[in-house]
């Protein structure tokens, strides 16, 4: 029997509140896979939790590998004293722990299985150093850096040689006064592009001036306003700065909805804590349960201008404490599955409707859960319809039903389910969290 160990993806928590263990497992059902290394932060409270977890999958598993999760086991601990809170333990000193931990491990099977996962553990380590938010980190849009007011959408119209063509353009903040852009020929996002045309520009701010020069043309960006013309000069325009919102933000709750949070207080959350001006944070899980149902919720991401890929405004919604959907500072991206909106290790959103981080944006979700029969036997996987900003990124998907996503809390199971806002170190907030229940 081979087992999925459930390893959270909570990577650059606040180190101060946070433990480095590393977590080894093998995936369900391929055998011959060697072992997987995960470097993760682990908040101190939940590793009791975790290790008897692991403890229980070990004495559940039949056969060779029954011993094999024991030492497991035993090589996280030690791993985990060496780690402690240690900013950064070397990879020497991993490498030497496995070593000594690999000394009295027989059989020779189990011995060569474990040295496996030293190439692993390296790895993580050097993932690990670039997942970490390393710049300055803004939720206040009063107080970001020069750079936040030039970030942003911009739409307009390009015209030459009897043509005219609507032009959008996202300018996405790369710190230090570096920029690049994406064009969206037709429009931006969810708003006219047609899902094919786009290019792609970099600059940087000299003399006040953001000079981008992409793929088929240059811009120049000046007091809210980008003057943009082709190469080849037969076309020219400008684009105004635009800020679109949600068209569902604010809604407020229909009658016979349950109210997860409103501003009042976080009581409905188990690790609930809000800010002082009455927003959730991240890193809670709603009390009540959910089978079916209709969910609403508003996110604020941080401006994170120096960081890159899941260190930038990185949470996620995870429906029933099951089926994460991605939260992450997408903006500009190409929008994968590991990208907001995206259902993490599912499904890509069908377009990237991510706004520009500090902008309040909105998920509206259709969830219905799995159903079982009398015997517990799953006979209809779960779906989700899920609208970002309003626009529809997926249609009816089906999602697993003999496995939750990524990192979930839950397995997948006919018990109803919490709403989790997941915690992965970067100061993400909600507000207007509402879900109305569905037979």
């Amino acid at each position: 029997m081979n087992v999925l160990i459930p390893v959270p993806r909570e990577i650059g928590l606040p180190l101060s509140k946070s433990l480095t263990y590393l977590f080894f497992g093998q995936l369900q059902g391929q055998t011959r896979l060697p072992l997987v290394a995960m470097q993760v932060f682990v908040p101190a409270d939940w590793w009791g939790s975790w290790c008897n977890q692991f403890t229980r999958i070990a004495r559940a598993t039949e056969g060779p590998n029954r011993y094999a999760s024991f030492e497991r086991l035993g090589l996280l601990i030690r791993l985990s004293q060496v780690c402690g809170l240690n900013r950064s333990v070397s990879a020497s000193t991993m490498a030497s722990t496995v070593s000594k931990a690999n000394t009295n491990i027989s059989p020779p099977e189990q011995r060569n299985m474990l040295n496996r996962t030293v190439t692993g553990v390296l790895f993580a380590l050097a993932l690990f150093t670039t997942a970490q938010a390393k710049g300055p980190i803004f939720t206040d849009p009063e107080k970001a850096d020069a750079d936040f007011a030039l970030q942003g959408e911009y739409l307009g119209k390009l015209s030459g040689d009897g043509d005219t063509v609507v032009l959008g353009l996202q300018v996405i903040a790369q710190g230090g006064g570096k920029f690049t852009s994406v064009a969206y020929v037709g429009g931006l996002p969810g708003a006219g592009w047609d899902g094919d045309e786009k290019f792609h520009g970099s600059g940087e701010l000299k003399d006040g001036v953001v000079i981008l020069q992409g793929d088929e043309g240059r811009g120049e960006l000046k007091d809210g306003v980008v003057s943009i013309t082709t190469d080849d000069g037969a076309m020219t325009g400008k684009l105004k700065k635009t800020a679109r919102q949600s068209s569902t933000l604010g809604q407020a709750p229909p009658k016979g909805a349950v109210v997860l949070f409103d501003g009042s207080n976080s009581d409905g959350w188990t690790g609930g804590k809000m800010t002082e001006d009455g927003l959730l944070m991240q890193g809670c899980t709603s009390k009540q349960t959910f089978g079916s149902h209709q969910l609403h919720l508003e996110f604020r991401l941080p401006f994170q201008p120096e960081d890159r890929g899941q260190g930038r405004g990185n949470s996620g919604i995870y429906f029933q404490g099951r089926y994460e959907v991605q939260m992450l500072d997408s903006f500009g991206l190409q929008g994968e599955q590991n990208e907001c909106g995206g259902i993490y290790s599912v499904a890509e959103p069908s377009v990237n409707m991510c706004l520009p981080p500090l902008t309040w944006q909105t998920y509206d979700a259709e969830f219905t859960a799995a159903k079982y029969d009398d015997a517990g036997k799953l006979v209809k996987n779960p779906r989700i319809t899920v609208k970002h900003n309003g626009v529809v990124i997926h249609d009816d998907i089906e999602l697993p039903g003999d496995r939750n996503t990524t990192a979930a809390p839950l397995k997948a199971s006919a018990d109803p389910g919490p709403v989790y806002l997941q915690n992965h170190g970067n100061p993400v907030r909600y507000r207007n969290i509402w879900v109305v229940p569905r037979a």
